[in-house]
């Protein structure tokens, strides 16, 4: 399988040399959704239908069938995404932490290799407050500000994944076509406390925790399928490499504890990794990744000028790996 997508990456004419390959895109969308377990997804095997909007993007890219998260809980996941460090370099462990801005983020490398950087953000964890921001042009965690009235931001209050999209479609209609860009898009509401939706909900009954559960990531599917949808219609899917990640998973029982920060059970670190890059065939992944992989890979993939020496990097590029 790892040698099919370095195949198609060179028949999409991305050439590939020796420690050298061409861009396989110009853009990103990097996709991230809390509290997302792997096997909550059609794809991955859950049969609720809750993901049809997933399931038909995962159809187009490339499926990696077991990814770890770094932790079990969003800060240290979530920095350990952007930066490829284990949570025990960057020091994000519990709510007093921040990533120092000492580390160098994706954001950071792609803004200075000349990309226009935007974030739409709707968790604490993922705010300014802990450094998150590092890299950005234009950062909008506004939903958390206006939800905390003056007091510490509750996002669990909040169905954010409209006010995502609306920031979203905004700012992709917004951007210029001389420069490329990176969208970060960071969805909240499959995260305790599960809501009703409307239309929704009903599918999937409401009467249990994984129930509401259940609801919420469908709910959530329809948005990540909005924003999908306007790729496509603002002709910008044929240049962007798309990515779409969980920061941790979600515990029912499975071992006597109910949702995640408590303990590194398989339902709280497999998370969801899909990528789709132009002109790479859908195939599927077998073996473990992590998600710590997921930086050196968009670095291979979108040849930034001036990226830093991978050496401290923890992670392993999964396109290296293929070769």
């Amino acid at each position: 399988m790892l040698c099919a997508l370095a195949a198609a990456l060179a028949a999409a004419g991305c050439e590939v040399r020796a420690g050298e390959r061409e861009p396989a895109a110009r853009n990103l969308l990097f996709l991230s959704i809390d509290t997302l377990r792997a096997d909550a997804l059609g794809t991955y095997g859950y049969a609720r239908g809750t993901s049809p909007a997933i399931d038909a993007f995962a159809e187009t890219a490339v499926v990696f069938e077991d990814c770890q998260a770094s932790s079990s809980w969003t800060l240290p996941t979530m920095a350990s995404l952007f930066t490829s460090a284990y949570t025990s370099a960057h020091g994000c462990w519990d709510n007093e932490t921040l990533l120092d801005g000492s580390w160098t983020t994706l954001a950071e490398v792609l803004r200075d290799a000349g990309w226009r950087t935007g974030a739409v953000t709707t968790h604490l964890y993922v705010s300014r407050r802990y450094g998150l921001d590092q890299g950005f042009d234009d950062f909008d965690d506004g939903i958390l500000r206006a939800a905390g009235r003056g007091g510490a931001p509750n996002p669990h209050k909040l169905v954010s994944s409209p006010w995502v999209n609306e920031r979203a479609l905004a700012w992709l209609r917004a951007r210029t076509d001389d420069e490329p860009w990176f969208l970060w898009l960071h969805y909240f509401d499959p995260h305790h406390k599960f809501k009703r939706h409307a239309g929704v909900s009903e599918r999937f009954g409401t009467d249990t925790p994984r129930d509401r559960y259940d609801g919420e990531v469908a709910f959530t599917d329809r948005h990540v399928g909005e924003v999908l949808d306007a790729l496509e219609r603002f002709g910008l899917a044929d240049d962007t490499v798309v990515v779409l990640v969980a920061d941790h998973g979600e515990e029912f029982g499975e071992h006597g504890e109910q949702g995640h920060r408590k303990n590194l059970h398989g339902e709280v670190l497999r998370v969801p990794l899909i990528v789709r890059v132009p002109g790479v065939e859908p195939h599927r992944v077998p073996g473990r990744v992590r998600t710590v992989d997921v930086l050196p890979t968009l670095l291979d993939l979108l040849r930034p000028e001036g990226a830093p020496d991978r050496s401290g990097l923890a992670g392993e590029s999964l396109v290296d790996a293929l070769e």
